[in-house]
């Protein structure tokens, strides 16, 4: 109905009475009918009460099929259609009685201010189509579909989701249609919503519906409808001729993805459109990276989740760094005079120096431009300390004397000033002894600075301490876990035995030994952990925000494909077999296998079902264990287990069982899987559990039984876990949360791999929780396990992060490289030994399988430049439609990755790679 035509129903106003409802006051008007709120004497109520224009009630024929389709509209059991009391007939005209909602409708929301965040756009989408599908599936169509027809209900409260109901059923379009009385100027719907069909006269669907919808949705996320016109001729000609523009043409912060649904929403032709309004906002909300609608209780818009904590330090110099994305250089004061790290003498012997006679930097504020350039700070006097339980007499506390010198994060005398403390550099706390003075010390976090653990021999000399940050699991033979090498053992690494409790324990009543060192030791030439630039240590980065902005880079050769075969739904994820001569696809419902050539071509072989995977339930990921043993899929809230040597051989018994993470409620979609280097533990995450799930896949494979004894715990790392992965030292998980704009960024979660697979230790595994960026994806470590690679789908970029600065007090300080790469960064794999990269570019604006856009690539990355903050985009590889995951053959000649949608496997001849 439109909204623009005068109506005086009977002469009814606010004091008169129809059908024992008392007329309080006038709340809306439209075309054919005005609406009061009401009270209803009967039953002492407030209502909303739409009286129908006279003449309406005139028409026998119309009068008949509204009662009968306001009956109809009532019996439609939905939670989101607006409950109608009563429709009929007096005093000379038609009403309809419904609940009285306060609150306002939707087109309120929609102004000048702020953007509503697209995770509230998705939810009050997903509450209008479930409404219309309920009302398409009696036989009712709305085609009136709007903002203003969207009525939000106050009564949820403040901080909760918004609770939307659907008006205007109870005014059948279809009446005044079959009627005939659409000759009195009033249009069936509203024209910058109305779809091409009803324009022309055509009988019409539930898909109209659907357009209208999506008309509405893209206001509400740009602030006005796709076709706004000056003159309602023009819209008219925009609705049945013009393609709609590109959301992001209009805003900026959202991904790529959201135009390709809208463009399908708004298709000219209703067989073009999704087929009902469910699908399309199932759609938007995997577009924004948001969980489906009925996935349980806990459902909320990402964009509404509140801010996640970041645990951080507190600034000793006190001061903001100021400046820009690259340099951080400014004018604040900050981190100078706390002796942090630096490269100073002789300094204290204990870090965490039992009493102490001063706080860290207490006279450190000097100097205004200390932080990341200029001058830095005084210095501070440091604690003289006293007995150190963990590293000895402490003579030093946080940090002895300091200069000062010339910026922390700037060329000078040292990362964080430096002085003759820094965490206790000497003979304990978490470093080796630092004697250096000169410019540049010795590196904050290098020696001085949470250092490799050591003791000190007669005569001088060193020896490691009992190595717990290097890879001493329990070997089982030759390489065991340090290389991937050899046949890992599945038993528990010594040093979680209580064994090993009590050895550290001697070792540290006896004096002298270092504390339990953090991270792998080492010279690193700044606070950066390695990233040098003319020999200087480099400030740490900014994390980008969301973009669609895209580097450009040089064409590389194209690579060969294996088509992958259909009926088993799209590929997702791929891994290769230990013995290189076979590669695992999972599909939607099943692992397709591939033999391999010595030039690495693959020809598609058997297929195995994945049990409990359906259309609703996809298989993603694949993963073998480091001991190239376990085949494992995640699949619905866990992880489905093979023999992967029976796999190889189309044995009929390869599949071994499953893990599932208990007490998930809806689909928890698992996305990703981890294993410890021992192969003893495994990690799924449930994107839209919300949680990380803990496997003892040892005793699991070991009993056979698979029950719910192997299930250690869940870890709660924030909203959407997707990305895992463990450091090759076996210390380290790493999980990115998977959020989808800017006001509630992505996060990268450090754990504590020890901690998180012993039960009673897992509310205490998280190390530090980040913000990264938008929409982080996969997670990627170094061989050394020094550096974290992270791809972000919607801030198009690849980011470095120093592991060592993860695990320490400044997290937020470990952003170490960023490299701009194509569109919608998702997979990555680690290849030439480290030397390049591989990300696979999604293009989520692009999905059509006949896709020939060159966005659909692998950007290759060199990360020894980005380290150094030079040009690290090196080129694109084309691939075919949406790549995602990848695997790396055991040899390292070749890279495998799966397209998901073309359906096929493409290999890249990795020594052709610049």
């Amino acid at each position: 109905m439109s909204e623009g035509n005068t109506v005086v129903p009977g002469g009814f106003g606010p004091g008169s009475r129809i059908a024992g409802y008392l007329l309080e006051e006038q709340i809306g008007q439209g075309g054919m009918a005005v609406v009061f709120r009401a009270h209803d004497e009967r039953l002492d109520r407030t209502v909303a009460l739409k009286i129908l224009a006279p003449a309406l009630a005139a028409d026998e024929a119309f009068r008949q099929r509204f009662i009968r389709e306001s009956r109809a509209a009532a019996a439609v059991d939905d939670p989101h259609i607006i409950p109608v009391f009563e429709a009929g007939e007096a005093s000379g005209v038609l009403f309809i009685a419904m609940r009285f909602v306060r609150g306002g409708d939707v087109r309120s929301l929609v102004g000048p201010a702020a953007p509503i965040p697209p995770g509230r756009v998705a939810e009050i989408v997903s509450q209008v189509a479930s409404a219309l599908d309920a009302a398409h599936g009696r036989g009712l169509v709305h085609r009136d579909v709007k903002p203003a027809n969207m009525l939000i209900d106050a009564s949820s409260g403040a901080g909760r989701p918004d609770h939307v109901y659907l008006s205007d059923f109870g005014l059948s379009k279809g009446s005044l249609q079959a009627s005939g009385l659409t000759g009195t100027g009033t249009f069936l719907g509203t024209l910058d919503y109305i779809a091409p069909e009803q324009i022309e006269g055509k009988p019409v669907d539930g898909r109209a519906d659907e357009y209208a919808l999506a008309c509405a949705a893209f206001e509400l996320l740009t602030g006005t409808p796709p076709f706004q016109r000056p003159e309602a001729m023009a819209v008219m000609y925009a609705q049945l001729s013009e393609a709609p523009p590109p959301v992001t043409s209009r805003r900026r912060d959202v991904p790529y993805a959201v135009d390709p649904v809208f463009a399908k929403a708004l298709a000219k032709t209703p067989a073009d459109r999704y087929p009902t309004c469910r699908d399309f906002s199932e759609a938007l909300r995997e577009a924004f990276g948001i969980r489906p609608y009925d996935s349980g209780p806990n459902v909320g818009p990402s964009g509404e989740h509140p801010a996640t904590r970041v645990v951080s330090p507190s600034s000793p110099g006190g001061g903001a760094a100021a400046g820009t994305d690259g340099g951080y250089a400014g004018a604040a004061a900050g981190y100078a005079g706390a002796g942090y790290a630096g490269g100073g003498g002789p300094g204290g012997q204990g870090t965490h120096g039992g009493p102490g006679q001063g706080r860290p930097g207490t006279q450190g504020d000097q100097g205004d431009q200390g932080a990341y350039a200029g001058q830095g700070g005084s210095g501070g006097q440091g604690g003289s300390g006293g007995q150190s339980p963990y590293g000895g007499p402490a003579q030093g506390g946080y940090g002895g004397p300091g200069q000062g010198g010339q910026g922390a994060y700037g060329p000078g005398q040292g990362a964080y000033g430096p002085g003759q403390g820094g965490y206790g550099p000497g003979q304990g706390g978490y470093g080796d002894p630092g004697q250096g003075q000169g410019p540049g010390g010795q590196g904050g976090y290098g020696p001085g600075g949470y250092g490799e653990a050591e003791t000190q021999l007669a005569g001088g000399g060193h020896r490691t301490a009992p190595d717990l940050t290097a890879a001493r699991w329990q070997q089982g033979g030759p390489g065991g876990y340090g290389d991937y090498g050899g046949q890992a053992s599945l038993a528990r690494p010594w040093w979680k035995s209580p064994l090993a409790v009590v050895a550290a324990i001697v070792v540290l009543i006896g004096g002298g030994a270092a504390a339990y060192a953090l991270t792998n030791g080492g010279g690193g030439t700044g606070i950066t952990g390695g990233g040098t630039n003319d020999g200087h240590a480099l400030p740490p980065l900014k994390p980008p925000h969301c973009t669609t902005r895209v580097a450009g880079a040089t064409r590389l050769h194209k690579t060969a494909c294996a088509s992958v075969p259909g009926g088993n739904g799209d590929p997702f994820g791929v891994a290769a077999s230990k013995d290189g001569k076979a590669v695992f696809v999972t599909t939607d419902s099943s692992v397709q296998v591939f033999k391999t050539a010595p030039d690495g071509s693959l020809s598609a072989e058997w297929h195995y079902p994945v049990p409990f995977a359906s259309s609703k339930r996809q298989a993603t990921f694949a993963a073998m264990t480091p001991d190239g043993r376990y085949l494992l899929v995640a699949a619905d809230a866990g992880i489905q287990v093979f023999d992967a040597a029976k796999v190889e051989a189309d044995a009929s018994d390869a599949y071994l069982g499953a893990l599932n993470v208990p007490g998930v409620s809806g689909y928890g979609r698992a996305i990703n899987i981890a294993v410890t280097p021992d192969s003893q533990f495994a990690f799924v995450s449930l994107q839209f559990g919300d949680k990380v799930g803990v496997f003892n896949l040892a005793k699991a494979v070991r009993s056979g039984d698979f029950s719910s004894r192997d299930y250690v715990g869940s870890l709660n790392v924030g909203t959407q876990p997707v990305g895992l992965t463990v450091s090759r030292d076996g210390q380290t998980l790493y999980a990115t949360n998977f959020v989808a704009n800017a006001a509630t960024p992505g996060t990268l979660t450090v754990i504590d791999v020890v901690k998180a697979t012993t039960k009673h230790e897992m509310k205490d595994a998280t190390i530090s929780h980040i913000k990264t960026g938008c929409q982080p994806a996969r997670v990627a470590v170094t061989r050394d396990s020094k550096t974290v690679w992270v791809t972000m789908r919607a801030s198009n970029y690849l980011l470095g992060y120093s592991a060592k600065l993860l695990r320490t007090d400044h997290p937020a300080k470990a952003l170490i490289a960023k490299v701009q790469v194509g569109q919608t960064p998702i997979g990555i794999a680690l290849v030439n030994g480290g030397q390049r990269i591989v990300v696979s570019d999604n293009n989520g604006n692009d999905t059509l399988p006949a896709s020939t856009s060159p966005a659909h690539n692998l950007a290759v990355v060199n990360p020894g430049a980005a380290l150094q903050r030079k040009s690290a985009l090196l080129g694109y590889i084309p691939s075919r439609t949406t790549p995602r995951d990848m695997a790396v053959s055991p040899n390292g000649q070749f890279l495998y990755v799966v397209d998901r949608d073309s359906a096929q496997v493409q290999v890249v001849r990795l020594s052709t790679l610049p």
